[in-house]
């Protein structure tokens, strides 16, 4: 299917494994699941200022080229359903809490447009973080990510796992920036080099 607008009080129904090349979203909408069904997006999904978009049922939502997530906007993603954003980019600027499977690998990115914080049910991993000035924060006790790639930290750009575990495969480098942690594990491969004033 080329594209599909969604506009509020409509969702989409997936009986069947399916792809969209585009999906327009205006206001908030739903997609709802048959049991272990798929529907695939091959272009960057955004969520617009304030709305929020919701799943039900047990399936997965695929997004190939990127999701963006900013302004207010909502991602709900209940248990039963599946967010699987393997080798896509997202770009967040605001809290996400992910209550079903969230599913990626080291060739996700994530790209902060704001301040960003995740509450995850399981563990996943990902490739790079650009901060551009903010802060990535774990916002539960079973958020427990592994970055694959060396991360620097500038001046207001920061870490923050609470209670949350965190695997950093590369080097960190702290270069103005913070890092902070209350509980959980923390765990770095290649160490810490703390360079700035």
């Amino acid at each position: 299917v080329p594209s599909v607008d969604i506009s509020a009080g409509y969702g989409i129904d997936v009986s069947e494994d399916a792809s969209i090349d585009t999906i327009t979203i205006t206001e908030s909408a739903i997609v709802n699941f048959n049991s272990g069904k798929t529907l695939t997006v091959s272009s960057n999904l955004s969520i617009p200022n304030s709305e929020t978009l919701s799943t039900s049922g047990s399936g997965t939502l695929k997004v190939i080229d990127g999701l963006t997530v900013s302004g207010g906007a909502v991602i709900d993603i209940p248990v039963g359903s599946s967010l699987d954003l393997s080798g896509s980019i997202l770009r967040f600027g605001n809290d996400v809490t992910i209550d079903g499977q969230f599913v990626s690998d080291s060739s996700t990115d994530f790209i902060l447009t704001g301040d960003f914080g995740i509450a995850t049910t399981n563990e996943f991993q990902i490739g790079d973080v650009t901060f551009d000035g903010n802060v990535f924060s774990l916002n539960s006790s079973t958020t427990d990510v592994t970055i694959d790639s060396p991360l620097t930290l500038l001046t207001n750009e920061g870490i923050t796992t609470g209670d949350g575990s965190l695997a950093l495969s590369g080097l960190l480098t702290m270069d103005g920036g913070t890092f902070s942690s209350s509980g959980g594990v923390i765990y770095l491969a290649q160490g810490l080099d703390i360079s700035g004033d």
